[in-house]
């Protein structure tokens, strides 16, 4: 079975919903390869927990 990569720019809560979904949801069929963000100030995608 082949596995679709995605890279996600842009690490706000949308991209929340979207991470979610590849390491969840479909971990069979895709794979999460990167993140970035413009925005520096922005925390890279908050850990679990951190509300």
């Amino acid at each position: 079975m082949t596995t679709t990569r995605y890279a996600i720019d842009g690490t706000g809560h949308r991209a929340e919903m979207y991470v979610d979904a590849i390491t969840t949801l479909y971990p069979e069929t895709t794979t999460l390869a990167a993140l970035c963000d413009p925005n520096t100030a922005r925390d890279l995608l908050r850990r679990p927990g951190d509300g």
